[in-house]
């Protein structure tokens, strides 16, 4: 059961950092291009290191394509996920992210022969619908481009592919060799960006810059225990355990919206609050039924 605490790490780090995103990406660094830029090169230039490090990086060339697609698509992903922030609100963008965990449950029992009990798929479900409903804002805009509603649905598919892949590759050859090569594939995006992007930098954004490259320094070790988990573990309940976070970053997120305003400031009405709780039960319970 080690992939429950690769899992968890994975999931406290990655509170941290969306807590942290929340406020650069609103205040300090608001160009999505650039965010894709300094993340991808912090993450998998980590990764390539990593790799060299803990691990013997020539495999077959079969695996080496096959590991580099899962970066490249985690690189995409990521980007396409920034650039939905910017084009569309959260309330329509969360729902979208989180049937992934049901896409690889499908995909993982054909592909994988994975055979959860009923109560891992009752326990899915539970916190697919407890991180839609505690994510979930009333619209403020009711005008959205109909176009970039298809951004969340490549971002969900992106991230959706790249956990199979994982899965899938680490069923071949060890972690270490193909975190090496997804940390290759991956840099190929941010390389691209910093030649053909002129971020215009504005004064604000350098010291959101600095922050950008911390953060992402937490989040590759958080995708570094998360990528473990699926190596160990079953995918379907590994990505399922993931998307407990949601209730995480609203504990957070309400703590410091009491102590720390200027960070953070998230007011809740009764009935809001009520709903948050009807969530959080959900995902606490689905919580229970992957791991029991």
């Amino acid at each position: 059961m080690s992939w429950i605490l690769f899992t968890i790490i994975a999931i406290v780090i990655w509170t941290v950092v969306n807590i942290m995103d929340k406020y650069i990406i609103g205040h300090e660094v608001r160009d999505p291009v650039l965010v894709t830029t300094v993340f991808g090169l912090t993450i998998y230039l980590l990764f390539i290191l990593f790799g060299l490090i803990n691990g013997h990086v020539l495999i077959p060339w079969t695996m080496i394509l096959v590991s580099m697609l899962g970066g490249l698509l985690y690189s995409v992903g990521t980007g396409t996920y920034y650039l939905s922030m910017k084009k569309i609100e959260v309330s329509r963008l969360v729902p979208i992210l989180a049937i992934e965990p049901l896409i690889i449950a499908v995909a993982s029992f054909f592909l994988f022969a994975e055979r959860l009990t009923l109560m891992n798929y009752v326990g899915i479900i539970a916190i697919v619908l407890g991180a839609i409903i505690i994510s979930h804002k009333k619209s403020i805009s009711k005008v959205t481009h109909k176009g970039f509603l298809i951004l969340p649905f490549v971002a969900m598919g992106m991230f959706a592919f790249r956990n199979i892949l994982i899965k899938y590759i680490t069923l071949e050859i060890s972690f270490w060799p193909m975190l090496f090569w997804f940390g290759v594939g991956g840099l190929l995006v941010p390389l691209i960006l910093l030649i053909f992007h002129h971020p215009h930098i504005r004064e604000k954004a350098k010291s959101g810059i600095i922050h950008l490259c911390f953060i992402a320094l937490l989040s590759g070790l958080a995708l570094i225990s998360f990528t473990k988990a699926i190596s160990i573990g079953s995918v379907s309940l590994v990505s399922a355990l993931m998307s407990t976070k949601p209730m995480l970053v609203f504990f957070v997120a309400t703590f410091l919206s009491f102590f720390y305003p200027k960070i953070i400031l998230e007011r809740h009405s009764r009935a809001v609050l009520l709903k948050k709780t009807v969530a959080i039960a959900l995902i606490v319970a689905g919580g229970i039924f992957i791991v029991i």
